[in-house]
């Protein structure tokens, strides 16, 4: 159990972008153009007014000035999360909590379709004893960024949670996927057996692409 909270924590920090070692590192990183740095500050002044974490759009803006991204680059990011960050306070809708908005914006970042999202998290409030939505949408973004279908691993997070399964179960499921991706498996065909699922049990794609989860009309 402390191996697998130990795990949770790691991957959760990643997601979330941790201000403390991100702001520890300014004085060693690149800054931004002076017109870049006003636009960056703006977004985020915009987001902490409407009461948005700030820490991880500073933490993007950082890291792209890192990795000698254009400024036009940098911007773009930015605002996008700062986009997806009200986005995720919309589906999330009554009171949350920084990390929760943050995983899911990541989820949506990654690929996720707001429906399913929406979908995700009704289930995940839904369950007996009642979760933060954090780890399952953190665990979705992890096996989206190996390789699996965006929705289809915000579906088998879902399945799971429907068969009463807890935070353990989750990073289970993500150990094991890795394990089978990392040993030359097709993403999506490692999800679908880790997750008791088959290729023939997707639904078919809506109109815009993306999947509904299994057993969703």
């Amino acid at each position: 159990m402390r191996n697998w909270r130990r795990t949770s924590a790691r991957l959760i920090a990643g997601l979330l972008l941790t201000a403390t070692a991100t702001g520890a590192q300014d004085s060693a990183e690149p800054p931004l153009d002076s017109a870049t740095a006003l636009v960056v500050e703006r977004i985020i002044d915009g987001a902490a007014a409407d009461g948005l974490p700030i820490a991880p759009l500073r933490a993007k803006a950082i890291e792209g000035a890192r990795r000698g991204a254009s400024n036009e680059m940098i911007l773009r990011v930015v605002a996008g999360f700062a986009v997806r960050l009200r986005v995720a306070r919309a589906i999330l809708r009554s009171s949350t909590s920084d990390p929760e908005l943050i995983a899911v914006a990541g989820a949506l970042t990654a690929g996720v379709s707001k429906p399913a999202a929406e979908s995700l998290v009704a289930v995940v409030r839904a369950q007996p004893r009642p979760m933060p939505v954090t780890v399952p949408f953190v665990v979705a973004t992890d096996l989206s960024a190996r390789g699996v279908p965006a929705d289809s691993a915000l579906s088998a997070v879902q399945a799971v949670l429907r068969r009463n399964g807890n935070e353990t179960d989750l990073w289970t499921l993500r150990a094991a996927v890795a394990r089978d991706i990392a040993s030359g498996g097709d993403p999506l065909d490692a999800l679908m057996v880790r997750s008791g699922f088959s290729r023939a049990h997707q639904p078919p794609p809506r109109s815009d692409g993306t999947r509904p989860p299994p057993g969703t009309p």
